[in-house]
């Protein structure tokens, strides 16, 4: 059984915090502005909101799962989950796997999942995140995957 440490991203709350840090890290600065305060000074501004912003996405939406891959099942559970959501640790059979996909994006790698009964789920996983084991997840998962679909077919 392999194991692995996942640190994915909620693009809800990552949109969400984005919505709300925006027109208030303008506001600042436009405030800043109207009082004449120098130019450099709103640049130090405007970075420290950036970093305020970095600092709360990685409080809010990034959570942190165990994936354990086999060949009969796969579980995911939950270590940290994102702010405001219940995700529920899963574990589902090879034979419950219908599809495996990457979607597109620059910014994320999209992983979906296609179970038989319908549902889908789907992880994001930040391409600038380093110190997890997503590159050898992904490789093993999708090994894994096609030699059951081998053997079944």
């Amino acid at each position: 059984m392999s194991k692995y440490k996942i640190k994915f991203v909620s693009n809800r709350n990552t949109v969400l915090l984005f919505l709300i840090s925006l027109p208030l890290l303008g506001l600042g600065l436009f405030y800043l502005f109207l009082n004449g305060i120098s130019h450099p000074i709103i640049h130090v501004v405007g970075f420290t909101g950036f970093i305020i912003i970095f600092f709360f996405r990685q409080k809010f939406a990034t959570g942190f799962t165990e994936w354990k891959i086999d060949e009969n099942k796969v579980s995911i559970i939950w270590v940290k989950q994102f702010k405001f959501s219940n995700n529920e640790d899963s574990i589902w059979e090879w034979s419950e796997i219908k599809k495996i996909s990457q979607g597109p994006g620059s910014t994320y790698y999209t992983l979906h999942i296609e179970l038989t009964s319908g549902k889908k789920v789907t992880f994001y996983h930040d391409t600038l995140t380093k110190g997890d084991d997503f590159s050898e997840f992904i490789k093993v998962l999708y090994q894994t995957y096609n030699k059951i679909n081998l053997q079944t077919t």
